[in-house]
Protein backbone atom coordinates (compact mmCIF):
# COMPACT_ATOMS: atom_id res chain seq x y z
CA UNK A 1 0.00 0.00 0.00
CA UNK A 2 2.82 2.43 0.90
CA UNK A 3 4.05 1.66 -2.85
CA UNK A 4 0.71 2.75 -4.27
CA UNK A 5 1.21 5.66 -2.49
CA UNK A 6 4.11 7.30 -2.90
CA UNK A 7 3.87 6.07 -6.83
CA UNK A 8 0.39 8.21 -6.21
CA UNK A 9 1.82 11.02 -5.16
CA UNK A 10 5.18 10.96 -7.65
CA UNK A 11 2.42 11.32 -10.51
CA UNK A 12 0.03 13.94 -8.98
CA UNK A 13 3.17 16.28 -7.95
CA UNK A 14 4.75 15.60 -12.09
CA UNK A 15 0.97 16.34 -13.16
CA UNK A 16 0.61 19.74 -11.17
CA UNK A 17 4.71 20.78 -12.40
CA UNK A 18 3.80 20.05 -15.79
CA UNK A 19 0.59 22.25 -15.20
CA UNK A 20 2.28 24.72 -14.02
CA UNK A 21 4.79 25.31 -16.51
CA UNK A 22 2.24 24.87 -19.64
CA UNK A 23 -0.16 27.74 -17.62
CA UNK A 24 3.14 29.82 -18.64
CA UNK A 25 4.26 28.92 -21.75
CA UNK A 26 0.80 28.70 -23.27
CA UNK A 27 0.00 32.68 -22.78
CA UNK A 28 3.82 33.48 -23.95
CA UNK A 29 3.43 31.29 -27.15
CA UNK A 30 0.18 33.35 -27.70
CA UNK A 31 1.23 37.01 -26.98
CA UNK A 32 4.37 36.30 -28.96
CA UNK A 33 2.98 34.99 -32.11
CA UNK A 34 4.20 31.15 -32.15
CA UNK A 35 0.55 29.98 -31.91
CA UNK A 36 -2.24 31.33 -33.41
CA UNK A 37 -4.32 33.22 -30.99
CA UNK A 38 -7.37 33.38 -32.58
CA UNK A 39 -7.20 37.22 -33.06
CA UNK A 40 -8.46 38.01 -36.72
CA UNK A 41 -8.27 41.28 -38.67
CA UNK A 42 -11.07 41.90 -41.57
CA UNK A 43 -8.74 44.38 -43.63
CA UNK A 44 -4.99 43.51 -44.82
CA UNK A 45 -3.59 46.77 -43.25
CA UNK A 46 -5.19 46.16 -39.87
CA UNK A 47 -2.47 42.71 -40.11
CA UNK A 48 0.34 45.30 -38.45
CA UNK A 49 -2.51 46.40 -35.57
CA UNK A 50 -3.18 42.74 -34.55
CA UNK A 51 -2.66 43.41 -31.14
CA UNK A 52 -3.77 47.36 -30.93
CA UNK A 53 -7.77 46.95 -29.40
CA UNK A 54 -8.29 50.67 -28.40
CA UNK A 55 -7.66 52.46 -31.71
CA UNK A 56 -10.82 52.27 -33.08
CA UNK A 57 -12.71 52.88 -29.97
CA UNK A 58 -10.66 55.75 -29.80
CA UNK A 59 -10.83 57.11 -32.60
CA UNK A 60 -14.76 56.87 -31.76
CA UNK A 61 -14.41 59.10 -29.26
CA UNK A 62 -13.18 62.78 -28.82
CA UNK A 63 -10.17 61.07 -27.20
CA UNK A 64 -8.52 60.65 -30.31
CA UNK A 65 -7.26 64.06 -30.56
CA UNK A 66 -5.17 64.14 -27.02
CA UNK A 67 -3.31 60.58 -28.34
CA UNK A 68 0.26 61.23 -29.24
CA UNK A 69 1.28 59.68 -32.25
CA UNK A 70 3.64 56.84 -32.27
CA UNK A 71 3.41 55.61 -35.32
CA UNK A 72 5.91 58.54 -37.04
Amino acid sequence: MMQRLVVYHGVSHMFLALALSLMVAVPYRRLTGYWDNGMRWKKPEDRLKKFDCTSHFEAATGWSRFKVNTEE
